[in-house]
């Protein structure tokens, strides 16, 4: 427990000095199914984190390889848990030729602040980069570190295969998507979740995108409190911040 909550902090003020209220993976997608692939390939389904650490050169106390592992983690595609790194059923999928196409577009919008973008814009096209880092600002990017996430977002969309229509906008790949492992936050769109939402009388993306993260039974550990506060961010962008004593 102790070294996940290191993890975390690590996590957070490489991306915002621990001030900002939503993470955002601090490698890219293609880092990331090096690491599970390597997993896989040396340990099979898991290994512990030290392990695993040595295998990819490296020590299970490195800022570098925690902040690697957390990615994973966001990505929805390894777990981490008292010592002891695994793949999940996504994890599995992206490495799976079969399934790799809908997996990776799966783990894209596991991590809630792209599809918060996704859903935004759907299909239409990204600002350029200073348009984008603003709308990652707002979101709750740091400033200091809205060049990375945007550069690490890009990044991690074209190996997912979003950018199939032009790098210029976010497009899901044609096949049809695979139902999330359970407890994972936002590794598919429940159906219902727009309805939802346009009966309270909001059709704001944002919100409908952010709705659609809820998982279907239970948080997966340490999230519920992230979506929360990305709620919150989201909230205040569409409706502008409370009054004091709201």
């Amino acid at each position: 427990m102790a070294e996940q909550q290191g993890t975390r902090s690590e996590e957070s003020a490489t991306q915002g000095e621990g001030t900002q209220s939503i993470r955002a993976p601090t490698r890219h997608l293609d880092d990331v199914l090096s690491l599970i692939g390597a997993l896989h390939e040396n340990h099979g389904t898991e290994c512990s984190t030290e392990a695993l650490a040595t295998t990819i050169g490296t020590t299970s106390k490195s800022g570098s390889y925690r902040l690697l592992v957390a990615s994973a983690r966001t990505f929805g595609l390894l777990k981490d848990t008292r010592g002891v790194a695994a793949l999940t059923d996504l994890g599995h999928a992206a490495l799976d030729p079969a399934l790799r196409e809908s997996a990776l577009a799966d783990a894209f919008l596991a991590v809630p602040l792209y599809r918060l973008i996704y859903e935004k814009f759907d299909g239409r096209i990204l600002p350029p980069d200073p348009g984008l880092e603003k709308e990652l600002r707002e979101l709750g990017i740091s400033p200091g570190s809205a060049s990375r996430a945007r550069r690490i977002l890009r990044q991690s969309a074209s190996t997912a295969g979003f950018f199939g229509e032009g790098n210029n906008r976010l497009v899901r790949p044609s096949r049809t998507p695979r139902d999330a492992p359970e407890g994972d936050m936002g590794a598919a769109t429940r159906d219902t979740a727009p309805q939802l939402v346009e009966a309270s009388g909001c059709d704001h993306p944002v919100l409908k995108a952010l709705w659609a993260t809820l998982p279907n039974e239970k948080f997966a550990e340490g999230q519920q409190r992230q979506w929360f506060e990305i709620f919150e961010k989201a909230f205040e962008m569409v409706y502008g911040p409370m009054n004091d004593g709201e």
